[in-house]
């Protein structure tokens, strides 16, 4: 087995989605004390909910869909298969055959799609703006 950490650096000014920029919205991150000061460290965090490493909950999508605290944990820690996708350019659609190519999937595993945009451009508007995108049949 082998654990796969999808997490990303949660910084002050960090990348943001659009709708959260364009709100003025964002994310940051304060040191309140200090080991040399008092013995311990203390920070505050502040952000948008959809900034960096995130699920989004059922209810994000789905009127009267639950919230992350209602669903399972299960639901988001299991076996799965990844999938390369790296050949993706910017704005460029991830279809059922480029995720069947790659073998069966089997129902109820997780699924890593692999783009390798995080690499490439984390930190840049591109990033949220040129990603590859599942087609609709893709995610079904």
């Amino acid at each position: 087995m082998r654990i796969i950490d999808l997490t990303l650096p949660v910084v002050t000014g960090m990348s943001v989605p659009p709708a959260a920029q364009k709100a003025g919205l964002g994310v940051e991150t304060k040191t309140v004390s200090t080991h040399k000061e008092k013995g311990i460290k203390v920070s505050t965090y502040s952000t948008v909910i959809h900034a960096g490493t995130h699920v989004d909950a059922p209810e994000h999508v789905f009127e009267g869909g639950k919230s992350v605290d209602q669903t399972e944990l299960t639901n988001w820690v299991g076996f799965g298969k990844v999938i390369s996708v790296v050949n993706k350019k910017e704005n460029e659609p991830i279809t059922r055959d480029d995720l069947s190519s790659s073998g069966k999937i089997e129902p109820r595993r997780m699924l890593l799609i692999h783009t390798g945009w995080s690499d490439r451009m984390w930190g840049t508007k591109r990033y949220w703006d040129s990603s590859p995108y599942l087609t609709k049949d893709a995610a079904e």
